[in-house]
């Protein structure tokens, strides 16, 4: 695994403590909210249909098998689907996750009320529960506040809101990321996968430890760049090569590298915001291949 990542601690004043970033290469769970139940937004009902669905801790499944990958193309029936994993919108979630004693939103308040959260942060929490909402990257309510290029993209990953049909984006062009319906099939084969089979790759990311020979570094190259505000800054990239055969850790039953299926990467023991800008990030192979086994066989009487 060969990339190259810009300096992450760049406008770090001292005080950032870094963090770890893990990869994953083999089978990964496709079960993305912990029920053993494959959701898809295709499979919620539209206008005047039955609410034929389950209900489970995190919110709906449809009950229907998933034959087509692909909306309907009524435009209201795509709005009533594209709700994201847990197939409510953020109205809904504010009256589910009060459900039931030490609900979800109930703790919340009861951190708000203790002064364990501030107001901005409660109200970004009652406003979206699920954290899942979409909002396009281009937009009048980004121009208007000068959204920097990190606010914009910032929840262009969620997965409620980002199929919006034209006519329902609220600009004069589309704010939709895809046609396609979001649903616990990462490879698109029509079924739940619960299997965690993988090699595990650590690498530490740390102010002051990011040299050539430590933690896969294998190359450091700075530059003076001009930005786009006129000021000039130096910046520092680095190369990271992680060999796939010689992983930290192997989770599961996983033997080599022949079945791998699905590469995750995910960030652990970071106590401040980190942005990690990659300029590539490939699966390389050299043309000459270590040879494992002895070069010498008495047999043979011949010295390599």
């Amino acid at each position: 695994i060969e990339f190259w990542m810009m300096d992450p601690f760049i406008y770090d004043e001292g005080t950032h403590r870094g963090g770890d970033l893990y990869i994953n290469l083999g089978d990964v769970s496709e079960d993305i909210l912990k029920d053993s139940r494959k959701f898809f937004e295709q499979g919620l009902p539209g206008p005047g249909e039955p609410f034929d669905v389950d209900s489970t801790a995190w919110g709906y499944i449809p009950k229907q098998q998933s034959l087509v990958n692909a909306f309907s193309n009524d435009a209201e029936t795509r709005m009533m689907q594209d709700l994201g994993l847990n197939g409510m919108n953020s109205e809904k979630e504010r009256s589910f996750y009060r459900q039931g004693n030490d609900s979800f939103l109930e703790l919340i308040d009861n951190m708000y009320n203790n002064l364990q959260l501030s107001e901005e942060a409660y109200a970004s929490i009652i406003n979206d529960p699920a954290a899942d909402d979409f909002k396009y990257f281009r937009g009048s309510e980004h121009d208007r506040r000068q959204a920097s290029i990190l606010e914009r993209y910032k929840y262009y990953n969620n997965p409620e809101g980002n199929s919006r049909p034209s006519e329902y984006s609220g600009e004069s062009f589309s704010t939709a990321a895809t046609n396609i319906p979001d649903g616990e099939d990462i490879n698109r084969d029509n079924t739940l996968s619960e299997s965690e089979n993988y090699f595990q790759y650590k690498i530490t990311l740390q102010p002051g430890q990011m040299e050539i020979g430590q933690n896969y570094i294998t190359d450091i190259t700075s530059n003076s760049v001009k930005l786009e505000n006129g000021n000039t800054e130096e910046v520092t990239w680095y190369q990271f090569k992680i060999p796939v055969n010689t992983p930290d850790s192997v989770i599961g039953d996983l033997d080599d590298l022949r079945s791998v299926r699905f590469m995750r990467m995910f960030l652990h023991n970071f106590e401040d915001t980190v942005v990690l800008r990659f300029a590539s990030l490939d699966l390389i192979r050299a043309e000459w291949r270590r040879y494992e086994k002895e070069l010498y066989d008495i047999r043979d009487n011949v010295s390599p």
